[in-house]
This record gives C-alpha cells, structure tokens and sequence, in this order.
C-alpha cells in the first residue's frame, strides 16, 4: 500500500493513495498516534484535507522511485 506522511509542528498526516484516506495525529497530545482526528472537528477536517493535497502533488511531481 503506498502511503505518505508529513509533520507539520504538532501534527502528522499519513495519506493512504489506494484508499484515499488521510489519517491526521496531534503528536503533543498523541505521541503513540493512536487517535485518528481527522473527522473530530471541521477544522481539523479541512487541515487534513490540506495536508493530503500537499502530500498528493509531492507524490506526483517526485521523481520515480523516491515517493516509493
């Protein structure tokens, strides 16, 4: 499954391209990232959002081999 994660401060989002989800974490609340909170608020939905939009034109401008 190709994936792609990202940390910004506090957050990291993980994109799954297959399944086209994008789990989101607060690393200063959930080191253990155990608590997906991507849906808990419209915010934190529309932060995720841009977090896998900025991981899906990483994905497609990165040359072959180095998104893998």
């Amino acid at each position: 499954m190709l994936q792609a994660g990202l940390r910004d401060g506090r957050w990291k989002a993980i994109h799954e391209v297959e399944t086209d989800h994008t789990r989101l974490y607060d690393l200063a609340r959930d080191p253990g990232e155990r608590h997906d909170v991507a849906t808990d608020t419209p915010e934190l939905t529309a932060r995720a959002a841009r977090y896998r939009d900025h991981l899906l034109n990483w994905l497609w401008r990165a040359p072959e081999g180095e998104a893998r």
